[in-house]
């Protein structure tokens, strides 16, 4: 390998690297670095691709308004143009008792009254919903206590009848178990 001194501004002389022909030599390894003389020989005949450290994604020329303005005067005329535009996009808006803007807030207003009964009507509705589905509980609940009540009438009324019953069973058992002996 051979070295060129001088050839890179950050230290000591750079080894240049043989490559294939049409292709450029090897970068230096740390980018940004700018060669601060021609290269001579092989490396001379590569056109030599800098690495910029921006990061700025636009590469083209700055915008034309921009090109133009070198002076302070420039700068100064074409703030005020750019002011006296917004100024006249202001004017040129339609003011508050304008027939078509007036209509449009008239447009707006009734579908907001629209929406707004829209939303009072589902609000009814779920409110009505409601009161009928409470309605329908404290029936069913109502009926359900009903049957309890009946169901233990019942077992009240039918109770001196088991009662008897069960001492005809238990009479009869023991008279069984008496002549069983």
């Amino acid at each position: 390998m051979q070295t060129k001194p001088g050839v890179f501004s950050t230290g000591p002389a750079q080894p240049l690297e043989p490559h294939r022909a049409g292709e450029s030599p090897k970068a230096p390894r740390c980018p940004g670095i700018v060669p601060d003389e021609q290269p001579t020989g092989i490396a001379a005949a590569q056109p030599v691709k800098h690495r910029t450290l921006s990061t700025s994604t636009n590469q083209g020329p700055p915008p034309l308004s921009i090109q133009h303005q070198t002076s302070f005067n420039g700068r100064r005329e074409a703030s005020e143009k750019a002011k006296q535009a917004l100024l006249e996009k202001f004017k040129a808006r339609p003011g508050p008792d304008d027939p078509e803007r007036m209509k449009r807030e008239a447009a707006r207003r009734a579908i907001v009254e629209a929406r707004e009964a829209r939303e009072a009507a589902r609000a009814a509705e779920r409110e009505a919903k409601a009161a009928q589905e409470a309605a329908e509980r404290a029936a069913r609940e109502e009926e359900e206590r009903a049957r309890e009540a009946e169901r233990r009438a019942q077992i009240e009324a039918d109770r001196p009848k088991a009662m008897l019953r069960e001492a005809v069973l238990y009479a009869t058992q023991r008279a069984q178990r008496g002549s069983r002996r």
